[in-house]
């Protein structure tokens, strides 16, 4: 290594820079080393999913992974799925691709990649709460609670048994 810095060295000082201390050079490899760029694993896919700047930023990314291809599945931050401006659904359709334009420069040539949004499924409660013969609850207050347990439980950013959101593709039942 010494022999390879002292030949950069030699070269720079051809060129009309200083050369570089061997230490410092020796440290900049070992952070370039260190730089995960690439996405290989479903936790590298999640990581840049995730560290990309996008806007709108990318809330919840998880990734599925099947014999044909690795799936992204995204929720950009503070999504109206149910209710969104058509300026609104661009901003996702657009945030697929540059999101998709990254994944391809750092994937394995062979992985097959895609991004998709995350699917939702409409949802009726019908719940019967029964009050403890001494709570002072009014029943509204009560069956607005739960409802809002649920809706939350539900949630795909914050919802869950773990408080990080719904997991993907798993029955309500």
């Amino acid at each position: 290594l010494e022999r390879f810095a002292a030949l950069i060295g030699e070269y720079r000082r051809i060129l009309g820079s200083e050369p570089e201390p061997v230490e410092k050079m020796l440290r900049r490899a070992l952070t370039k080393l260190d730089d995960r760029y690439r996405a290989v694993t479903a936790e590298d896919f999640e990581r840049v999913a995730l560290q990309a700047e996008l806007d709108p930023p990318i809330a919840r990314a998880e990734v599925l992974v099947d014999d044909l291809a690795v799936r992204i599945v995204i929720v950009p931050s503070r999504d109206n799925a149910g209710s969104r401006s058509t300026e609104q659904r661009r901003k996702v359709d657009e945030l697929r691709r540059t999101l998709f334009d990254c994944f391809r420069s750092r994937r394995l040539i062979t992985t097959r990649v895609k991004v998709v949004e995350a699917i939702y499924r409409p949802v009726e409660i019908v719940e019967t709460v029964i009050r403890g013969a001494d709570s002072h609850l009014a029943n509204q207050v009560i069956c607005d609670s739960v409802t809002r347990a649920i809706v939350t439980f539900l949630d795909p950013l914050k919802g869950g048994i773990d408080g990080k959101g719904w997991k993907f593709g798993r029955s309500v039942y």
